[in-house]
């Protein structure tokens, strides 16, 4: 739960967790949007580990990588849908696992 008085930045915060996971402003402020450059988001789903990585550069995501753990977490075509939807940033660092093998 998130609570605090109001301009405190909780809807800033969805705002940066929406841009991790699709890869989509909405309505992330363009001042708060410029003071990233490194963003990190780690979840479990089903109990497995889940990572995305973003880094930005002039308010423009620059790569974007999704990291899992050691048993995949979905299929073969969601990470092929993922890694569609992230082709249409500038650049796209590889995507491999935390033990540095590569996603299928």
């Amino acid at each position: 739960m998130i609570a605090a008085d109001n301009l405190r930045g909780k809807t800033s915060l969805l705002e940066i967790i929406t841009l991790m996971l699709r890869g989509e402003r909405r309505n992330l402020q363009a001042d708060v949007l410029s003071w990233l450059e490194e963003v990190s988001l780690d979840v479990h789903i089903n109990e497995q580990p889940l990572g995305f990585r973003l880094s930005l550069a002039n308010s423009e995501i620059t790569s974007g990588r999704v990291l899992s753990g050691k048993q995949p977490i979905c299929s073969t075509a969601t990470m092929q849908l993922l890694r569609r939807q992230l082709s249409s940033f500038k650049q796209i660092a590889p995507t491999t696992g935390p033990n540095g093998s590569a996603l299928s």
